[in-house]
């Protein structure tokens, strides 16, 4: 019986830490103030456009999808986009999906990409979301040289940790957005990650007790 009551704290102790709720770290696309689109394919000399954004200082995190305010000028073109992740320092953390032209219109509209898979996140770090299409280089090697996809740009937002990141391009790099001398614009966005719900954690360390009391008991025995 008590074995039975340990492997069923274990088990819930698991579908605890699976649980998770989903926060937005990142968000401008609460300004109302567009510029307008900037295609990906706009110049000869580079392939993506850049946008970073910060995680709090919480463990276990993971990429759950990012918010993109998409156009294409031609959506019939049969261009394909890709989105990646990278840590501030641009070494390659993962893909987070493509996107086909045929799934924009002409004009600017909210396209969410879910993460093809899961992508742990580092709390309290700064990563680079990189949006770009194919044909100059390897840097989107799932993405087509035809996409006429664009990313909008805004001078307004409401989000107060837009002011921190940077934004800019693979050529320039990036840019501070906020402060002076700053862009004083981006592109528009919102990262949202999952977090580990805090009764997950307490349920987890039960769980983890029990086991280990368990298996201390076996070894007595």
């Amino acid at each position: 019986m008590k074995k039975l009551l340990a492997l069923l704290i274990c088990l819930l102790a698991c579908v605890a830490i699976a649980n998770a709720s989903t926060i937005d770290v990142y968000n401008s696309i609460t300004g109302d103030d567009n510029v307008g689109p900037n295609p990906l394919n706009g110049l000869p000399y580079f392939t993506g456009l850049l946008a970073t954004f910060s995680t709090p200082d919480i463990t276990g995190l993971s990429l759950a999808d990012i918010q993109f305010v998409l156009s294409a000028s031609s959506p019939s073109d049969g261009g394909v986009a890709e989105a990646d992740i990278y840590d501030i320092n641009f070494n390659y953390i993962g893909l987070v999906g493509t996107i086909a032209d045929s799934s924009l219109t002409t004009d600017p509209g909210t396209y969410t990409l879910d993460a093809v898979s899961p992508l742990s996140l580092a709390p309290d770090t700064q990563y680079v979301v990189a949006l770009g299409y194919g044909g100059v280089d390897d840097g989107f090697p799932n993405a087509t040289a035809d996409s006429s996809a664009a990313w909008e740009v805004t001078y307004s937002w409401l989000d107060p940790r837009v002011w921190n990141e940077s934004a800019g391009d693979a050529y320039d790099g990036l840019l501070p957005i906020g402060g002076q001398g700053g862009l004083g614009a981006t592109y528009e966005m919102q990262v949202d990650v999952n977090a580990p719900e805090p009764s997950a954690f307490f349920l987890g360390g039960i769980g983890l007790a029990a086991l280990a009391a368990f298996r201390r008991r076996r070894a007595v025995v």
